[in-house]
């Protein structure tokens, strides 16, 4: 996967989570592709 720093905001599970792997408090800050 690829990461984005792109305001996105996705009701992704996987979304949701690379912003915990990320430890970011913003929902949308970084979106996933791949």
């Amino acid at each position: 996967m690829v990461a984005k720093s792109v305001p996105t905001c996705r009701g992704d599970m996987t979304y949701h989570v690379a912003i915990m792997i990320h430890g970011l408090n913003r929902p949308c800050m970084v979106g996933y592709d791949g």
